[in-house]
């Protein structure tokens, strides 16, 4: 048994990833232990084929693609990422095609705040696909965030939210499929571009835990693992 001490008020916390704290020096075990949570630590399989229909629909009316976002709202504890709708349409005009069609995970209950992103985008919500996804099959309303999060990590692009750990899931689960991570934003301009940046912490980093990092998914066997599954 291993215990690591936390102290919050002498500043010990292990707020980050499982992957960040937890290294093996030997790469060969260090992958296995990666390919083991990737492939093991998941969503139950029904929450995965009512999000491959909702996928389905959406790619059949996009198309052949669609676009994702994560807009957290409601009681999200850091204000300086609670934008107006006007302020992140802003900052994605450059990342989605104009009439695109982008699925919106969101807890923002006033659809009327989205209006903004309506006008130059065709807009989906939750509402729009549960007739495909079939949500009363799995039986437990709690797992339709697990739903949207596969949903909102199979678009062409995928904009979400600084310091959101459920957009940092997405994130990760687009690097788990392939999705090279220059296609995933965050739609706060200062934090626009972090996923492009290093696969590994590096530096003054004051918050390891607000994004995921490609270190968890980036080695050459799990990325050919990734090609062939996606």
């Amino acid at each position: 048994v291993l215990h690591i001490a936390t102290d919050n008020k002498s500043h010990r916390r292990l707020l980050t990833h499982f992957y960040l704290f937890v290294k093996a020096l030997d790469p060969v075990a260090q992958r296995e232990s990666l390919r083991l949570v990737r492939n093991y630590l998941h969503y139950r399989q029904p929450v995965f084929c009512a999000c491959l229909r909702a996928v389905q629909a959406l790619e059949t009316e996009g198309g052949g693609s669609f676009s994702t976002m994560h807009v957290r709202r409601g009681d999200f504890q850091y204000k300086n990422v609670k934008l107006p709708a006007e302020d992140i349409l802003r900052d994605i005009r450059d990342v989605l095609q104009e009439g695109e069609l982008v699925y919106v995970a969101t807890d923002e209950q006033g659809r009327d705040f989205f209006a903004p992103l309506a006008a130059h985008y065709r807009l989906r919500f939750l509402r729009d696909v549960q007739s495909v996804l079939r949500l009363e099959e799995l039986g437990n309303p709690n797992l339709i965030g697990m739903v949207e999060q596969i949903l909102a990590s199979r678009g062409r692009t995928f904009t979400g939210t600084w310091f959101s750990t459920f957009t940092g899931y997405i994130t990760r689960l687009r690097g788990y499929y392939g999705f090279n991570k220059t296609t995933s934003y965050y739609y706060w301009a200062k934090k626009k571009l972090q996923m492009h940046g290093p696969d590994y912490p590096v530096g003054k980093i004051t918050s390891v835990f607000a994004r995921e990092w490609p270190v968890a998914w980036k080695w050459k066997d799990l990325e050919l693992e990734a090609k062939m599954m996606s």
